[in-house]
């Protein structure tokens, strides 16, 4: 018998990121209800963080909360017109000249999201909830950071 036989696991994701959960949450057995609780959408007014993009060198940090945030991110890079941070071959730039910034992410899917883009993560905090990338990245007083979150997170 599989451990999760006969139950019901709501799966709280937009319905374009739950497939995979459904998918794992079956093989154990369950029956997944995809009821999404988030919209990600893009930005309705991305002024500020095309600024903040432009700007980039400026932040000691630059934090990501989640893999949706990564993804926003780049978005938003990739129609800034900046040089992207992988070459044309896809292999990552290691000359981040100009872009003395450090990269958090949440978590190792975060990290992974990064890496896809051609940043590494300095710091994983070992928890993966915001309030550890704070308590984990030591002190930042005078350091500009740039959070890269929800609008609601």
């Amino acid at each position: 018998m599989m451990p999760l036989t006969g139950k019901r696991v709501l799966v709280t994701r937009p319905r374009t990121q739950a497939a995979e959960l459904c998918d794992k949450l079956i093989a154990l057995g369950a029956a997944p209800i995809v009821f999404p609780t988030i919209e990600i959408a893009p930005l309705e007014d991305p002024v500020e963080l095309d600024r903040a993009i432009r700007s980039l060198a400026q932040y000691h940090w630059v934090i990501f909360t989640s893999v949706n945030g990564v993804n926003a991110f780049w978005d938003r890079w990739n129609l800034s017109g900046l040089a992207p941070l992988r070459s044309a071959s896809g292999v990552p730039r290691k000359d981040l000249t100009g872009f003395p910034v450090k990269f958090s992410a949440i978590g190792p899917a975060t990290a992974r999201a990064l890496e896809k883009h051609g940043v590494t993560a300095t710091l994983i905090p070992d928890a993966c909830i915001p309030e550890s990338i704070f308590e984990s990245i030591g002190d930042v007083k005078g350091q500009p950071i740039l959070r890269a979150r929800a609008d609601t997170a």
